[in-house]
């Protein structure tokens, strides 16, 4: 159990042994780990962001709307 993260016989629900020999179980509610959708929830934070978001950065935002000032030559 110590291998699997689990410190406490109290943290375990049900445990049980595979027939392949593996440890099996479920962990208690105050046990278990806070996934993000966990997070999202308690922090009211939206949700993943879009495609179109994901894509979006310093490049695409160039390219699409050019530059403000000149570009050097020696940069070009």
């Amino acid at each position: 159990m110590r291998n699997m993260g689990i410190h406490s016989f109290a943290d375990v629900k049900t445990g049980t042994i595979e027939a392949n020999g593996e440890f099996g179980y479920e962990l208690m509610r105050h046990a278990k780990p806070v996934t993000i959708g966990d997070l999202e929830k308690i922090l009211k934070l939206p949700k993943e962001t879009t495609k179109k978001q994901q894509q979006e950065n310093i490049f695409t935002e160039v390219l699409e709307s050019g530059h403000q000032k000149e570009i050097p030559s020696e940069l070009d």
